[in-house]
């Protein structure tokens, strides 16, 4: 089996490791702090598509039942008034239709007992300080805490290490981009107001923008001021007496008759400056990284954490199974194409709205005065919100252009709102208390046979399911699923058409859906044998596989 390294153990790390570890390959897990910093709960924000990958973890509820979930956000304009935005959950097909709040050493905390529940140990107090990446292998040098050196013969270095990534650092991978004219003040507080405790406030005024976060437990906020930087980029010291200042000073001017803010605790404050840099490559020899090592930008949208999470699901699949010799080595050639995109959509977009919430200037001062009332009304309809929910959600992002997106020609048959070859697998309602996604959870692909109310394709398609089975064993689940009352009765029911409706299965359909639940292959109900040429391409195959 190979050696595989990942070095940091902060959200994107720890989703590493556990994805390589029920997919049957075991990491070895680094990290420089002997404790977790203070400041790690810089992120706080769990939008949709993260909470999916939770729910495929086994962890959604342990999160949930922990988190602050938040339905709308209030959007206060300088002259006082006020506006809400409340995002529809029906607009994103899923189970889990709003972001939640919950601080980030929470979500580390979760995810660690996560990794320790699949084997693996999170070494702390150990940092990379060297990597040779050779023909056969690669060499990575460790300094432990203690002062002493290793070295470890590794197949694969995974740098999920932030920033200031020592992988990306090492391996020659550079990280062009900008610093932003504007700092950060951050505080974890608790404290009385009149903002609403449940519901997030965007407060733009003429120098900057305060977002407050409602976070769980009693008058507790994350609060954001982005204002022009007047500290020098590496200080990061912050008085409680300056952030409650500048807090003071900007909310009576956007909310109104809010009464003025009284900090009732400060858990940590600090102050940063912004960034926007992004890696021209995923991907060199046999380093990768993914996360903050990979892409940094402004914290608008809440997005930062949750791309790191998904980073490390898109590679931690392709990355176990090339490990384990059942796909070829080619697919690892995937995670930059894939996830290289999408970081660059989120630099940009990022700095738009970082742009819109925080610019300088003239422009920036209208755009602040006006732009709060123009998005209220915007999104009063549904086309606009829709998009804007799909966006924030993460749950839009597609890959239809990689290599692993396969359409078989009788795929240009199904209706133009069945989901692509590449696009995230939509989560529907099959029935009472079951769903579309209960059928993908687990480290496998999901093989979705839609067979509606034809007796002859259900048949057809249950031969082809058992086929299937004894191929590819564990690796391929196969899953018939027909119309009610159809027969003969074998395979899921979708009892109200909801699924054949949304996957455009009508005669039939087939999905062949990757474990992290994009959509690998689509066909209509006569492409079985392009099917069996796809699976035979992704797979390397001498007898049939179980783990």
């Amino acid at each position: 089996m190979a050696n595989i390294l990942v070095v940091g153990a902060g959200p994107t790390g720890l989703t590493m490791a556990a994805t390589l570890a029920r997919h049957g390959v075991m990491p070895r897990l680094i990290e420089r702090a002997t404790v977790p910093p203070a400041d790690r709960s810089r992120a706080i924000v769990l939008q949709a598509r993260t909470l999916e990958l939770f729910d495929d973890l086994g962890i959604v509820r342990e999160v949930l039942d922990e988190a602050l979930v938040v339905a709308s956000a209030n959007v206060f304009t300088q002259g006082g008034g006020r506006g809400t935005i409340t995002i529809k959950p029906e607009w994103i097909d899923s189970l889990y239709g709003r972001f939640a709040t919950l601080p980030q050493d929470e979500t580390e905390r979760i995810l660690g007992e996560l990794v320790a529940r699949c084997g693996v140990t999170v070494e702390r107090g150990v940092a990379l300080v060297g990597f040779e990446d050779g023909e056969g292998s690669g060499v990575a040098v460790l300094q432990h805490a203690d002062g002493r050196e290793e070295r470890m013969e590794i197949d694969y270095l995974l740098g999920c290490d932030g920033a200031h990534s020592a992988v990306r650092h090492l391996a020659g991978i550079e990280f062009p981009g900008s610093m932003y004219p504007d700092e950060c003040l951050l505080g974890d507080v608790q404290m009385r107001w009149r903002l609403p405790d449940d519901q997030l406030s965007i407060c733009p005024v003429a120098d900057g923008v305060l977002l407050a976060f409602p976070l769980p437990g009693e008058h507790h906020f994350r609060i954001i001021m982005i204002l022009p930087a007047t500290a020098q980029p590496e200080d990061r010291h912050l008085e409680a007496e300056e952030f409650l200042a500048q807090l003071r000073r900007m909310v009576p001017r956007v909310a109104g008759a809010v009464d003025e803010p009284t900090i009732l605790e400060s858990r940590w404050l600090t102050r940063y400056r912004l960034h926007s840099r992004g890696v021209p490559t995923y991907r060199k020899g046999r380093a990768f990284v993914a996360g903050d090592a990979a892409h940094i930008h402004s914290p608008a949208g809440g997005q930062g954490m949750n791309t790191g999470i998904q980073d490390a699901y898109n590679l931690g699949w392709k990355l176990a199974l090339v490990a384990r010799g059942v796909v070829p080595p080619a697919v690892l050639d995937t995670y930059h194409t894939e996830r290289h995109r999408v970081g660059e959509v989120l630099l940009k977009s990022t700095d738009r709205m970082f742009s819109a919430l925080a610019g300088g200037g003239r422009i920036g001062l209208a755009v602040r005065r006006f732009a709060p009332a123009l998005a209220i009304r915007a999104l009063g309809f549904p086309i606009v919100g829709k998009r804007l929910a799909r966006f924030v959600s993460q749950t839009g992002i597609r890959y239809r252009d990689s290599a692993l997106s396969t359409e078989a020609h009788g795929a240009g048959r199904l209706p133009r709102h069945a989901p692509h070859a590449g696009d995230r697998a939509p989560d529907v309602e099959l029935g009472y208390r079951h769903r579309v996604s209960d059928l993908l959870r687990g480290p496998h692909h999901t093989l979705l046979l839609f067979g509606g109310r034809s007796t002859a394709l259900i048949e057809r398609f249950s031969e082809l399911a058992r086929e299937v089975t004894a191929r590819y064993g564990d690796l391929v689940k196969p899953v018939v699923i027909r119309l009610a009352n159809a027969q003969p009765p074998r395979g899921e029911v979708d009892e109200h058409g909801a699924a054949h409706d949304r996957y455009g299965a009508d005669p039939g359909a087939i999905y062949l859906v990757r474990p992290d639940g994009y959509i690998g292959f689509r066909g209509a109900e006569t492409d079985t044998e392009p099917l069996r040429a796809t699976l035979r391409a992704r797979f390397i195959l001498a007898e049939p596989v179980r783990r």
